[in-house]
């Protein structure tokens, strides 16, 4: 038996293939794509703090209002964490936990008193009192500069 004829490789074959512009194009592609994710788990930019009135916390949502978008998150016990916020001045809005302006939210019949607390979402049962609603506009007067990185801000609302 006559073994079969061992055909040696082309040393040109991988010169052929990075000389196309699409080759070129989609291992750029690829690189730039592993470069931009990176490791992952980056620090994010965050603002955190404290919300209160009169020493007491503040419940309610808190959104930072800026030229390229808005950031929100929940206040619970007065404390906040917005993440990604966007850079540069932010007009800083904080709302009660109401819809349309009306009566704060009430939970369903048997859990008014969960918690311990008065039986309304901006009462003190979700962590403290709800805000004045002069600073539930953007032009209320506060503002704050978001630079990146994490921040700590606290506001200390008047009546």
């Amino acid at each position: 038996m006559i073994p079969p004829a061992v055909v040696p490789a082309d040393p040109t074959r991988s010169k052929r293939f990075f000389s196309h512009p699409l080759s070129r194009a989609l291992l750029c592609g690829v690189l730039l794509g592993a470069i931009s994710l990176g490791c992952g788990g980056g620090t994010k930019n965050s603002v955190s703090g404290k919300v209160t009135l009169d020493g007491k916390p503040v419940a309610g949502e808190i959104s930072f209002v800026g030229t390229s978008g808005e950031a929100k998150a929940p206040l619970l016990d007065g404390n906040y964490t917005v993440t990604n916020p966007p850079k540069g001045e932010c007009n800083i809005v904080i709302q009660s936990l109401t819809m349309g302006g009306g009566p704060a939210i009430k939970p369903p019949p048997g859990m008014e008193k969960a918690g311990g607390g008065t039986g309304t979402l901006s009462g003190t049962g979700a962590g403290g009192v709800p805000p004045p609603a002069k600073y539930g506009q953007p032009n209320n007067g506060l503002k704050f500069t978001v630079t990146g990185g994490k921040q700590t801000y606290d506001i200390q609302l008047t009546p």
